[in-house]
């Protein structure tokens, strides 16, 4: 049976397990998932066995997603963030120090990723980042794609806990606004 949106496929899943709707949930988004665990990770390895997570998690729990809350990707997304910290965590602890830089969340947009994400996607995302004030760009790459924590982003920025939290609040509005009309294609 041919699925018309995201919601009916994840409603089926939680429904019925129906496998086939598992398969057209990923299809249409494992580029989405991929790309952003490998922005976080930096590792083709690593970025696979945490898309294999998200969509286990998703298979899981699809029966939480609320639709009214937001659209499946962007569910998809969060799960996806929400466990490539978990795991930078732990890499981070299992070194005893800090990771290393990455790279800027731009260049990695603008770079090619190895199976990454809808280039309409990654396109409309990486301008929209480019219209930021470049003190709200470096609150979004400390937070978002290096996983730091607000206080450690506040740390090696150099800035108060407070600037950071009013960056990343600033630029998540504007974001919304800029990606807005385009919610529907994801």
């Amino acid at each position: 049976m041919p699925f018309k949106d995201d919601a009916s496929l994840l409603a089926a899943m939680a429904r019925d397990r129906d496998r086939g709707a598992f398969e057209g949930l990923y299809d249409r988004h494992h580029r989405l998932v991929y790309g952003l665990a490998f922005r976080m990770l930096g590792d083709p390895g690593e970025a696979e066995e945490l898309l294999q997570l998200v969509f286990l998690h998703a298979w899981e729990r699809a029966g939480s997603y609320d639709p009214a809350r937001g659209s499946a990707a962007a569910w998809l997304a969060i799960m996806t963030r929400s466990r490539g910290l978990d795991h930078l965590r732990k890499r981070r602890r299992g070194r005893g120090r800090e990771l290393p830089a990455e790279e800027s969340l731009l260049e990695a947009l603008a770079g090619p990723a190895p199976a990454g994400p809808d280039p309409r996607v990654a396109r409309l995302v990486a301008e929209a980042l480019r219209k930021l004030p470049a003190d709200q760009q470096a609150a979004v790459d400390a937070v978002y794609y290096q996983g730091l924590t607000q206080a450690e982003a506040a740390k090696a920025l150099r800035i108060p806990l407070g600037t950071v939290k009013g960056r990343l609040r600033l630029a998540m509005e504007k974001l919304a606004l800029a990606l807005g009309p385009w919610r529907s294609e994801w």
